[in-house]
């Protein structure tokens, strides 16, 4: 929806990009809503997915638009390097979870501390479902997104800047990378919830094949 919006109503997306401060109020209610709300199941499995959604369609508009020089640092160049292999990892990050069991376990055995063990596992999970996204990514989607824009090349051509699509592109790639690991490190279950949300946001597109078709 939110893409939908940024693309096709760009009145009602300025709209609401220019309500900084509704945007900050709906970010916090959504953090708090993690904190709190989700130890109530009904709620968290009711009125709690759109809860989430919301909230993360908010940060979504906040980094787009109030990121400034930040989109330039290495951080968030990273960050937009992963988003861009997000929908693959998001189809895949399931295979982490059993070497992280494993992992658990021989820890455990050792009688190492919690914390540190909590750190180690999570940075194997990320290495293993992000090296997986880029594997696939690259061996599947791209392959065939290559031959759908053989099959289907673009009829129009649009009169928009390209530099400011890509890194409009970018940030919206690099908000979804955030959003999934800040949902990995909470919990494996919000990985769906926040990959459904992010889903027509991404489209598990390369961005330069975004870049290549408006040009």
């Amino acid at each position: 929806m939110l893409a939908a919006l940024y693309w096709m109503k760009p009145a009602v997306y300025r709209s609401i990009a220019e309500r900084k401060c509704l945007l900050i109020a709906m970010v916090v209610g959504v953090v708090l809503w993690l904190a709190l709300g989700t130890r109530n199941v009904a709620f968290d499995q009711s009125i709690g997915y759109t809860i989430q959604a919301i909230g993360f369609c908010a940060l979504i508009v906040l980094t787009l638009e109030y990121s400034g020089s930040v989109r330039t640092s290495r951080v968030f160049r990273v960050i937009g390097w992963i988003g861009v292999y997000s929908y693959a990892i998001y189809l895949w990050h399931s295979l982490a979870l059993a070497p992280g069991d494993l992992l658990i376990r021989k820890a455990t055995a050792m009688h190492l501390p919690a914390v540190s063990v909590w750190v180690a596992i999570m940075a194997a999970q990320f290495a293993i479902a992000i090296g997986v996204g880029y594997v696939t990514t690259r061996a599947v989607e791209f392959p065939f997104l290559r031959i759908r824009d053989a099959l289907f090349p673009a009829r129009r051509k649009l009169a928009v800047d390209v530099s400011g699509v890509g890194a409009g592109l970018r940030v919206l790639y690099s908000c979804w990378a955030f959003l999934f690991l800040f949902a990995c490190s909470a919990s494996m279950k919000s990985c769906f919830r926040v990959g459904l949300l992010a889903l027509p946001l991404c489209g598990a597109t390369p961005i330069d094949r975004h870049e290549s078709r408006i040009s």
